[in-house]
């Protein structure tokens, strides 16, 4: 039996595109969760913008718990879930687990016995999104410092952002991008000039904006912030940045002004939210411009519900990922730090 997809089936989390029957899921951490009643499980899956070593990967969790990690093949192709040998209730999460610039995920039916049947889980009454760039996607963070990067080596649901949201038991959305920054993406030493193809203020209003750029969908759809109001948003920019920047004070001066002006973005689409604006893990060049923009923001809207909370250097005995990323065990305390710093402080 094939059963396709809807609001009132499924529960959607994370930013997603419906193309007609198609459910594109858009950023890391972007999944549906149900509960499933029945023998079989499939899901036909579509990608494209398959490359060597960049394959969407997904990840199924059986009532919580990681059962399966699997990489999409180009077009579309059935995944078997699970085939129990006798009927069982399960709560199922299918979770895109790398990142918007690699090989791109959408659903379309689920495929299951003839008497399954499916209904959504229940969203939570606490909320988090975290905007950031490749700390926040899990670059490479199952892989090794001297590794050579696939996307097999990226696992968002190892992050500290996911990880935090576990921890608070809160539904959370992530809008992050490897690379991406404020007013530079990353940029080598011997780079003089900013990389501004893609910059998180200019891509923060749609659904996927990039996959809308490869699939030529003109204009790009808006995302509906009404359908996600988080109670917390974690900003986690400037790391990228830091390599254009290199303690030039005017390119500093900017970056503050524009970083505040994010803010105050934010701010306009969740009325409600506390902003916890972080830096610090992989460099920390940029550790005071950010606290610097926090307080700009703040004396000139007098937004008190904004925050600055530094990450420490991570540590060497934790091993690296790949390209010097965090490893999982750094994920790990970053998100206890992180879900200290939100409990302590009663930000929700």
């Amino acid at each position: 039996m094939n059963i396709n997809l809807s609001d009132d089936k499924i529960k959607i989390m994370g930013r997603h595109e419906w193309k007609e029957d198609m459910l594109y899921l858009c950023y890391s951490g972007a999944y549906i969760e149900f509960v499933f009643t029945g023998t079989r499980l499939l899901v036909r899956m579509f990608s494209e913008f398959v490359k060597e070593r960049e394959n969407c990967m997904m990840a199924v969790f059986i009532n919580g718990s990681s059962q399966l990690v699997f990489p999409l093949k180009d077009g579309i192709h059935d995944y078997q879930i699970f085939n129990f040998h006798e009927t069982r209730t399960v709560i199922v999460r299918l979770m895109k687990i790398t990142e918007a610039q690699y090989a791109s995920s959408a659903i379309n039916v689920l495929i299951t016995d003839d008497t399954a049947c499916i209904q959504p889980t229940d969203y939570s009454d606490r909320r988090i999104e975290f905007i950031g760039d490749s700390i926040t996607c899990g670059y490479g963070n199952e892989g090794t410092e001297d590794g050579v990067f696939s996307t097999a080596d990226e696992n968002v649901s190892k992050s500290y952002a996911v990880l935090t949201a576990g921890s608070l038991q809160a539904d959370f959305t992530l809008i992050s991008f490897s690379g991406i920054g404020i007013i530079s993406r990353y940029v080598e030493p011997e780079v003089m000039e900013p990389l501004t193809d893609i910059l998180m203020p200019e891509i923060y209003h749609y659904c996927d904006w990039y996959l809308a750029r490869r699939k030529n969908w003109e204009p790009a759809e808006k995302w509906n912030f009404g359908r996600f109001q988080p109670e917390i948003v974690v900003i986690n920019l400037g790391t990228n940045d830091a390599s254009y920047i290199r303690d030039d004070p005017g390119k500093k001066r900017r970056f503050i002004i524009k970083y505040a002006e994010f803010i105050h973005m934010v701010r306009q689409n969740y009325r409600n939210a506390e902003i916890i604006c972080t830096i610090g893990v992989m460099e920390n060049r940029l550790n005071d411009a950010v606290k610097k923009s926090v307080n700009y923001y703040k004396e000139r809207t007098g937004d008190e519900k904004v925050v600055f909370f530094m990450q420490e250097m991570q540590c060497r005995e934790d091993g690296y990922g790949t390209a010097m990323h965090p490893s999982v065990r750094t994920h790990e305390k970053m998100a206890w730090k992180l879900t200290r710093f939100i409990l302590d402080n009663n930000l929700w």
